[in-house]
């Protein structure tokens, strides 16, 4: 089934205000549109990354407050990265080091993408109790074009990606 933008929001909340116990998330971009507009990455690319990480670590609880620290989940994040880094993943890794890990209370992991080759089109988004998934379509420059849902055994290929990418090589952001 697909779901298209004003539609996809609600499915999101929908599918992780039921999850209980494991929330899985594949990022596969370097840049992310939905961010163009924060403050934060905007003082980074300026230079002043001193002031892009307080505004990070400031209102870290208000930005984790999309899905905040639950013990009960086990949420982790593997986004797959292109070296040399860009200005906007190194900002990024830095995200997850002040909001997502401490008040999400994610597991983060970085992929280099020469492990890829085998890997080239995997789908991005959401893995939720290993029986529901939210794919994210995105256009070449970072924009959501829209969603697409999987639920029972239609997530089982997504699962077994999860399974094969997390015996990779992976670099734990801390």
């Amino acid at each position: 089934m697909k779901v298209f933008e004003g539609q996809g929001r609600e499915v999101f909340e929908k599918f992780k205000n039921e999850t209980q116990e494991r929330a899985f998330k594949l990022e596969t971009l370097q840049y992310y549109a939905e961010d163009a507009d924060d403050p934060s990455l905007k003082k980074w690319l300026n230079g002043d990354k001193n002031e892009s990480i307080r505004l990070l670590g400031g209102n870290a609880k208000e930005r984790s407050g999309w899905w905040p620290k639950d013990e009960k989940i086990k949420k982790t994040r593997i986004h797959i990265i292109e070296y040399p880094l860009s200005e906007y993943i190194k900002w990024e890794i830095e995200a997850y080091r002040y909001v997502n890990i401490p008040y999400c209370g994610e597991e983060v992991y970085l992929l280099d993408s020469k492990h890829m080759d085998e890997y080239q089109n995997i789908p991005e988004g959401w893995i939720y109790d290993d029986n529901r998934a939210v794919i994210i379509n995105y256009d070449k420059n970072g924009k959501v074009l829209g969603f697409e849902t999987y639920e029972g055994d239609e997530v089982k290929p997504f699962i077994n990606l999860r399974e094969r990418l997390l015996k990779l090589p992976l670099e734990e952001i801390k």
